[in-house]
């Protein structure tokens, strides 16, 4: 009878609420009713209360009862305990037993009689019987909860729902974190916690730092290690409680603004590069005209060929040239008024313009209209297109008909003036001979020996002569003597007409020395006064000895001539420059004609050194 005058004075949600509570406490047994007659109903949020802010609930280890409905199945939280969060109007409390008991579903009203108890800034219901209720009606939808107003302790053990982005993801021995923030750079944020002991299902480790998620779960208080390391964390009970973040009226606006932005810049970026593009196409086209202009303008064969050998350009000066008219040269193949490389065939030549290939410069003739033949000097260039495949040659000729019939004539004149001067040389060289040998003829019919030497003296100066314009007679070079073989041959000469004895020995040793023919001559004329005389007077009788004949570049573009024999040497007192002998006198001349110096010594033979500039 109480029961029904109480179900009558109360009224709406409470009211049923209590009514049930009334009947579920009823409906315990007498023994467990009488286990603690102090025990008292609280709303849950009495039962947390916490007055002077310290985390601990003022009602810590008192055993109430309470109500209020599972907002999430009792096996989730905890695989292997009871675990399961209750709300009312007044806040949320976790209901936790070692014994798991009866099953409990989300949405389930729950009676529950237990101590109040701390766990890391979680207040629970431990020690605890209870009794499940069935209602049949959804669960309330989740508090739609602001990030910076997270940390209200009137939410605490309350669904709620949070959205934001990643800024932080990590583990530890405990679980799995993820830190939300509402903006990327705001200062508030809100952890999301899933313990290791959470029924499996959810993985926290496919959501990355930046991603935008909805999160769904209950709000706790967590204090570790003192007050001072507190914080709010949200505990998702099911996958689906993580969820792609829907937009918001002020990510519209960013997205409206940031869209406006890019389209300014968009915009901005067209403008500038219509512009680009049109300066940089009249710069294009004025590059091209002017390029246009100089092959126009210049005094050379200026073509161009497609790879299919087809001609595509011809400037004025080709047109002039060869005859055709640019409407027939551009009707034209390449092959038509180009005749190709020596060596190559029409077919190899085509081949070559289409890989590319063409020599980069050759001669060949172009045909003209009228039948003749230009020859030109090609220098030609591959043309590629934007992929880089070969689309052409462009080809610069110059007209060198003229210059090589020059050449050829001034290459003929040439060899007529080369066979004029070798038959010059040969002509003096026989002359010279004749003479030489009238010498001979006339110095047999002088019965006084010392007139006849002089005769045979003026023989072996004109032998020495002889030598020098038979050499430039036979030599390739008209105007210079290599001095090695001509010295060699000269001193050799006049060794066979002395009839010296085997005791004497000569040494010619001459490198890299090169003259022109009249300073061979006069060298020539120089050894053989120096070899001469020292045959006659250096080794009397049948005395032994040597003779070492040397010539070698020397320092600063002169040469260095040495004659040294180790006879019986010069008269005591003797001067060149005083003697009256025909042989020192000529020898004196004919350093001076050199523009040589000359250096005699008498230590140990006769040693005679001149230096001459190289000419």
């Amino acid at each position: 009878m109480t029961l029904c005058r109480l179900h009558q004075t109360l009224n709406g949600r409470r009211a049923l609420h209590l009514f049930c509570v009334l009947i579920a406490l009823a409906s315990f047994s007498p023994a467990t009713r009488c286990q603690d007659t102090s025990q008292v109903l609280l709303s849950i949020g009495e039962a947390r209360q916490d007055a002077n802010g310290d985390f601990t609930p003022d009602r810590l280890g008192q055993r109430v009862t309470i109500s209020g409905r599972a907002n999430s199945n009792s096996d989730v939280m905890h695989t292997s305990r009871l675990s399961v969060f209750l709300q009312d109007s007044t806040g949320g409390i976790e209901l936790y037993n070692t014994d798991p008991g009866p099953p409990i579903e989300e949405g389930d009203s729950v009676i529950v009689t237990g101590e109040i108890g701390v766990y890391e800034g979680v207040t629970r219901i431990v020690r605890a019987t209870y009794r499940v209720l069935k209602v049949h009606r959804p669960m309330a939808r989740p508090i739609e909860l602001p990030i910076p107003e997270a940390p209200a302790e009137k939410y605490e053990g309350m669904l709620v729902r949070v959205h934001g982005v990643v800024t932080r993801s990590w583990t530890d021995y405990y679980g799995s974190y993820l830190t939300v923030r509402e903006q990327l750079n705001d200062r508030d944020s809100i952890v999301v916690f899933l313990a290791n002991r959470h029924k499996p299902g959810i993985d926290l480790t496919r959501i990355s730092e930046r991603d935008v998620i909805s999160v769904t779960g209950v709000l706790g208080q967590y204090v570790r290690g003192g007050a001072l390391n507190t914080g709010y964390e949200i505990y998702p009970r099911y996958p689906e409680d993580i969820r792609e973040r829907r937009i918001r009226t002020t990510d519209y606006l960013y997205a409206l603004i940031i869209s406006a932005a890019l389209v300014v810049i968009t915009l901005a970026w067209v403008f500038t590069t219509r512009r680009e593009v049109a300066k940089r196409t009249r710069e294009l086209r004025e590059s091209e005209q002017r390029f246009r202009n100089l092959l126009e303008n210049v005094q050379l064969v200026a073509l161009t060929v497609d790879h299919d050998a087809r001609i595509t350009f011809v400037n004025e000066y080709t047109m002039g040239l060869t005859g055709w008219s640019i409407e027939e040269l551009l009707a034209m193949d390449l092959l038509d008024v180009v005749v190709p490389p020596a060596g190559m065939t029409r077919q190899a030549y085509r081949e070559a313009v289409r890989t590319g290939g063409v020599p980069a410069h050759f001669e060949g003739d172009m045909i003209t209209k009228a039948g003749g033949r230009r020859l030109i000097a090609w220098n030609s260039t591959v043309v590629h297109n934007a992929e880089g495949a070969v689309a052409g040659i462009a080809s610069l000729g110059e007209d060198i008909t003229e210059r090589k019939r020059a050449e050829e004539k001034l290459s003929a004149s040439l060899k007529e003036k080369e066979l004029l001067v070798r038959e010059v040389y040969h002509r003096v060289k026989n002359n010279l001979q004749t003479i030489s040998s009238l010498l001979s003829l006339q110095s047999e019919s002088i019965a006084d020996q010392a007139t006849r030497e002089l005769f045979l003296e003026n023989q072996h100066r004109i032998r020495s002569m002889t030598m020098i314009h038979e050499r430039l007679y036979r030599s390739s070079s008209l105007a210079r003597i290599d001095m090695r073989e001509y010295l060699q041959g000269l001193a050799n000469s006049l060794f066979r007409s002395y009839a010296v004895n085997r005791n004497i020995t000569l040494h010619v040793d001459v490198h890299d020395v090169v003259l022109s023919a009249d300073a061979s001559i006069v060298c020539g004329l120089i050894v053989n006064e120096l070899l001469s005389n020292t045959l006659k007077h250096a080794f009397p009788g049948d005395r032994p000895g040597g003779i070492t004949m040397t010539m070698f570049p020397g320092d600063h573009g002169t040469y260095a001539l040495t004659f040294a024999d180790n006879g019986i040497g010069l008269p005591p007192g003797f001067d060149i420059h005083t003697t009256r002998t025909l042989g020192m006198n000529l020898i004196a001349s004919l350093t001076q004609q050199l523009h040589g110096d000359l250096d005699i010594s008498t230590n140990n033979g006769t040693r005679y050194v001149i230096t001459m500039p190289a000419t």
